[in-house]
C-alpha cells in the first residue's frame, strides 16, 4: 500500500515537469516550433514618424526550435510603401537552434504609412503544422498617438525609447 501511496504522489509532482519536458505549455497549447518577428536595422528609428520618401531598413528574423525539413516564410507589405530590396518570400530546411535573417529595404511612398506582415508556416504531416507571424505598422493617422515618445539622451549619450502604455 506504501509503494502505490509513493507511486502516486511522485506521479502527482513530476507531471508537471513532464509536461513541459514535452514542449507543452501551461494552458494545454503546444511550445510553437517557430518563432518570428520584424525589427528595425536602426534602433532608434521610431516606426511612427516616418516622411513621404524614406527609405526603411528592417529585418525579418527567423528562428527554429527544432529541425524542420522544410519551412516557407512569406513577407507581404501592404498601404504605401514599397520594396526596394530584399527578399519576400523563403523555402528551406531548418535545423534545430538556427536563426536566418532576411534584411529588407522599403520606401515609403505616400502618406507615411504601411504595413509589413511576416508569416512562416512548417507543414509536419497532412494533419499538423506550425506557424508563426509578426506585424510591422509603419506611420500613423494624425490623430492616432504615437507609440513612442521623443528620443532622450542620457548624460553618455546613449538613446532613452520611452514607450507609451
Amino acid at each position: 500500500m506504501k509503494r502505490i501511496v509513493i507511486v502516486i504522489i511522485t506521479a502527482i509532482l513530476l507531471a508537471p515537469l513532464c509536461i513541459y519536458a514535452s514542449g507543452s505549455r501551461p494552458g494545454g497549447k503546444p511550445a510553437s516550433l517557430l518563432s518570428l518577428k520584424i525589427s528595425t536595422a536602426d534602433e532608434s528609428f521610431l516606426p511612427d514618424n516616418v516622411s513621404d520618401g524614406d527609405v526603411v531598413d528592417l529585418e525579418v528574423t527567423l528562428v527554429s526550435h527544432a529541425e524542420l525539413e522544410r519551412v516557407d516564410v512569406s513577407v507581404r507589405l501592404s498601404g504605401h510603401i514599397e520594396l526596394l530590396q530584399g527578399e519576400i518570400d523563403w523555402s528551406g530546411p531548418l535545423k534545430a537552434g538556427e536563426e536566418i535573417v532576411f534584411p529588407v529595404s522599403l520606401r515609403v511612398l505616400k502618406n507615411g504609412r504601411g504595413k509589413i506582415k511576416a508569416r512562416a508556416l512548417s507543414q509536419l504531416s497532412k494533419t499538423a503544422s506550425f506557424s508563426a507571424s509578426h506585424t510591422f505598422n509603419l506611420g500613423r493617422d494624425k490623430e492616432e498617438k504615437p507609440s513612442h515618445l521623443p528620443v532622450k539622451k542620457d548624460s553618455k549619450g546613449r538613446n532613452i525609447i520611452e514607450q507609451r502604455l
